[in-house]
Order: structure tokens, then sequence, then C-alpha cells
């Protein structure tokens, strides 16, 4: 099994829509293939990927989404995602894993 299909068989398990908990946010440093099979789960579910995949995008002329950026996202938004996709290089994902608990979601480092 490779790595991908590792994750994809993660975020399959992983999104359970229920209510307002439809989509699934992701990282700009999350790989492309990540992302695809992201917009798969939520077509799999009836979703538009336009609708109910969210990505938490780095302020304008910044670099990198910062992890109060997106602390700041989940605090706001994180009823509505069963799953936050972030890169695995984070330097402190503790932050981010309370964020995300404290939500609802589930973080997957990928």
């Amino acid at each position: 099994m490779t790595r991908t299909d590792a994750g994809d068989l993660q975020l399959r398990m992983l999104h359970r829509p229920t209510g307002h908990r439809r989509g699934i946010c992701l990282l700009p440093e999350v790989p492309p293939d990540v992302a695809a099979a992201a917009a798969q789960v939520l077509a799999e579910h009836g979703e538009e990927r336009e609708r109910r995949l969210a990505t938490i995008a780095p302020r304008p002329g910044a670099e990198h989404t910062t992890d109060d950026e997106i602390v700041y996202f989940l605090d706001r938004f994180g009823h509505e995602y069963t799953v936050v996709l972030c890169g695995a290089d984070r330097a402190d994902t503790t932050g981010l894993k309370a964020a995300a608990e404290r939500a609802g979601c589930a973080l997957v480092l990928v």
C-alpha cells in the first residue's frame, strides 16, 4: 500500500458527514493527489468540491498559512468540517490538534 492509498483509506474512514458537518478542509501545502482524493470522497457523498472543500489560504502577501490562522479558522468554522488535512512538516501541531479537537474535526497530517 502506498502512502497515497493509506491517506485515502484514512480519509474515507474519518469523513462521516452529518448535519452541518459536511466538508473537508485542507492547507495549501497538501499534495495535489491528496486534495484530489478529498474531492473524490466528497463527490462520493454527493457534495460539490467548490462548496465543501475549503482551503485555508495564507493572508494576502504571506507565503504560508500560520498556525494562528488555522486555529482561528477552526474556532470559527470548524463545526462545518469532518477532517482537516495538514502538511506533516508543521513544526508544532499541538495547538492545531487542540483546535481541531475543539471543533470536532480530525487532524490528518500528510
